[in-house]
């Protein structure tokens, strides 16, 4: 019974995908993830100077594409010499 569900279930999503091709989200959804995070502050140990810091929503296709190197689990970036993707 659970193959029969499991093959039912692919058939149909296979259908839609291969009928329709790629389709975007919502309108909604697609405004809610390209949002630009809000910025990180930073206060001076004065307390009279603050660092707004603004950073990207997303990585580039470039930044997720450079490769990476794997030492006992932790991934490095050559690049950069440290932790890959650890900001974006």
């Amino acid at each position: 019974m659970r193959i029969v569900i499991c093959s039912l279930v692919l058939a149909l999503g296979w259908g839609a995908v291969s009928a329709d091709g790629y389709r975007l989200p919502p309108d909604e959804v697609v405004r809610v993830v390209d949002a630009a995070p809000s910025p990180t502050q930073k206060i001076s140990p004065d307390g009279k100077t603050m660092l707004l810091i603004h950073r990207d929503a997303l990585p580039s296709v470039a930044e997720l594409a450079r490769p990476m190197l794997r030492l006992a689990g932790t991934r490095i970036d050559p690049m950069v010499g440290g932790a890959y993707r650890s900001r974006f």
